[in-house]
């Protein structure tokens, strides 16, 4: 039977046969999470909206990154264009 599960699924037997541990062992791990997630302290909307306002900082600056990253390409494609035609003119 696992032999077919494996064939089907498209893995090894030893894979298959560790199945059921490591599936075990997931579900013990999304236990702890959820039990720690729980006895959390609630946040304050303070700290959420400091979270939110990093978050959008931090999008805009890898905005701002891009686009210089862009225009330096840019630039740099203009240059060897300009370099071509000045060979190709004979320069």
């Amino acid at each position: 039977m696992v032999a077919n599960l494996a064939r089907e699924a498209g893995v090894s037997r030893a894979t298959a046969n560790h199945a059921p541990a490591i599936l075990a062992e997931l579900r013990r791990v999304a236990a702890e999470a959820a039990r720690l997630s729980r006895l959390e302290k609630p946040r304050s909307p303070q700290f959420d909206a400091e979270r939110d306002q990093r978050e959008l900082e931090n999008v805009i600056a890898q905005h701002v990154q891009v686009r210089a990253l862009l225009q330096r390409a840019s630039e740099s494609r203009r240059s060897r264009l300009a370099r071509i035609r000045l060979i190709g003119d004979g320069g």
